[in-house]
């Protein structure tokens, strides 16, 4: 990008030379404040205290907004100090020359430098080469402006192809990633699949572990309740074998005291005995009673009967 500040300077160094004339000769008043900031300004601006200059034109421009001088100075001002957004509206109202031209289209064009995203970039690109295009149009045998829009356009060229390389690059990658993320699920749902199929066969197993245990639990019962069974039955045997031989007991006890033992058999053949033997001696006292009545009452022994 061609520089163009020295006719500028020369510019700026020509107008505050006519302006101070025309304040020597009575033509223009310099209690005017518009042409004073003008002015002093131009002074700052010359010894490159732009910040100075750019503050001086605004109280200029506070009292005259469309002096065109004004304009173009403060877009050059701050231009100089890369406030290139705040220049771009200064030099709408700027006079239409060369200058307005190649400083707008500068202007965006620096912007673009400055941008960091793409997009942006190429939007400042394309308003550059836009106002170029207009300068050119109103100017077409400047050079300058030639030169500038020849620059951003190849500058617009190469951010388009590096854009499209980015966006081949970025396809390719969102591709890859799409790849790699179609592979990556195909594999996590073929994980996924073997651990449904592992934990269906941890369910089946466990399933078939919890039958098993249920029939041991069954036939642990069956096999409890059984022997409660037979236990029961056990204890019932028991039962009717003690009842058995408590009634063979009872019995026994009955017919041992029915059945006479040997020492009362002989207490009752001697009762028999002893009753035998007072019924003779009964029988042999009534015969004594007998024959002693015999006698009495024949007479015999009569001195003796008392």
């Amino acid at each position: 990008m061609r520089k163009i500040m020295i006719p500028m300077f020369l510019v700026s160094g020509l107008s505050t030379m006519v302006i101070l004339i025309m304040l020597f000769t009575g033509l223009i008043d310099f209690n005017n404040g518009h042409i004073k900031a003008l002015v002093d300004g131009n002074r700052f601006f010359i010894v490159k205290k732009y910040d100075k200059a750019l503050e001086t034109y605004k109280v200029g421009l506070s009292k005259k907004p469309g002096d065109i001088d004004l304009n173009q100075n403060s877009g050059l001002a701050a231009y100089q100090l890369s406030n290139y957004e705040e220049s771009l509206k200064y030099y709408v109202k700027s006079p239409d020359r060369v200058e307005k031209y190649i400083k707008s289209g500068n202007a965006n064009l620096k912007m673009g430098d400055k941008g960091s995203e793409p997009g942006a970039k190429l939007k400042f690109y394309q308003q550059a080469l836009q106002i170029y295009k207009q300068g050119i149009v109103k100017f077409p045998q400047n050079v300058d402006l030639k030169y500038n829009y020849e620059y951003c356009k190849k500058k617009i060229d190469e951010l388009q192809d590096k854009n499209d390389q980015q966006d081949n690059q970025q396809n390719q990658q969102n591709e890859q990633n799409k790849q790699d993320q179609q592979s990556q699920q195909d594999q996590q749902g073929e994980e996924n699949q073997q651990d449904k199929e592992n934990q269906q066969d941890k369910q089946n197993q466990q399933d078939k572990q919890n039958q098993q245990d249920k029939q041991d639990k069954k036939n642990q019962q069956d096999k409890q309740n059984q022997q409660d069974k037979q236990d029961k039955e056990n204890q019932q045997d028991k039962q009717n074998q003690q009842d058995k031989q408590g009634q063979k007991d009872q019995q026994n006890q009955q017919g041992q005291r029915n059945k006479p033992d040997k020492g009362d058999k002989e207490d009752k053949e001697a009762v028999i005995q002893a009753q035998k033997v007072l019924e003779m001696l009964e029988q042999q006292e009534e015969e004594s009673l007998k024959n002693n009545q015999e006698v009495k009452n024949s007479g015999k022994e009569a001195e003796h009967d008392w």
